[in-house]
């Protein structure tokens, strides 16, 4: 049978820019087998596979496996309610933004909406200064339940970190799929750049491709390091497999 490709998007198949090239999409086409895999949102993950025709993504860096043909969810996991409260309490005290991912939304809880919106979330993102989230971070240890996906990120202008349920990961998701499927490991390979793809990695019993620009515990858990996201190196490799 054909193998199953888990693909991450951002740093991987996307550029710099979070854009994916129309000659990737192109190559990408020709696969109905691929599962991006990806921290995205559900709803960003959903419009690209309508584009490119697949049926399966992970999304929300594994808390949640998509059946985008049926618009299901197959596999999802979310965090206590009680540990949702106590982030946003400890977002209010320091000025911090909180947004909530929730079915296919994201959503900016604050005072008017919080209630509302502490049940089946799957991740959430705190926005703020970067001294303000090293603060917060070391209060957030203090709560269970729950993991950091990355070290404090900078985009748009802001910092920001995740917090996950802690079983949550990639590769967990992609086992899920391929019992669904009744895949073996061994028809299984995966492409990615950063430690969140570890664990993907590790679930595969395939090749494990790291772009150029990995981080290098991923590159130590690759089979294979090919050239960069900016320079369509998953395309490349992707032709050679069809050829």
């Amino acid at each position: 049978m054909e193998k199953l490709l888990f693909v991450d998007i951002d740093g991987t198949i996307a550029h710099d820019t979070g854009e994916i090239s129309g000659t990737t999409k192109r190559t990408l086409k020709k696969f109905k087998n691929i599962i991006l895999t990806t921290g995205r949102a559900r709803s960003e993950v959903k419009k690209i596979c309508d584009e490119l025709g697949f049926r399966y993504f992970i999304s929300s860096y594994g808390t949640e496996l998509y059946d985008n043909y049926e618009n299901k969810v197959l596999y999802n996991l979310t965090l206590d309610p009680s540990v949702i409260l106590k982030v946003y309490e400890l977002t209010l005290d320091n000025n911090l933004s909180l947004i909530a991912a929730i079915e296919d939304k994201e959503i900016k809880i604050t005072k008017e909406n919080y209630i509302c919106f502490i049940n089946n979330v799957k991740q959430c993102m705190i926005k703020g200064s970067n001294e303000k989230l090293n603060v917060l971070r070391k209060k957030i240890k203090e709560l269970c339940g729950i993991k950091y996906q990355r070290d404090n990120a900078y985009e748009n202008g802001y910092y920001w970190f995740s917090i996950l349920p802690k079983d949550a990961n990639k590769g967990t998701a992609a086992v899920y799929l391929m019992k669904l499927l009744n895949v073996d490991a061994k028809n299984t390979m995966a492409f990615g750049n950063d430690a969140n793809d570890i664990p993907l990695f590790i679930a595969v019993s395939g090749n494990k491709v790291a772009v150029g620009n990995s981080c290098e515990e991923l590159k130590r858990n690759a089979t294979i390091i090919i050239g960069d996201n900016n320079t369509d190196s998953v395309e490349k490799y992707l032709q050679c497999i069809i050829s």
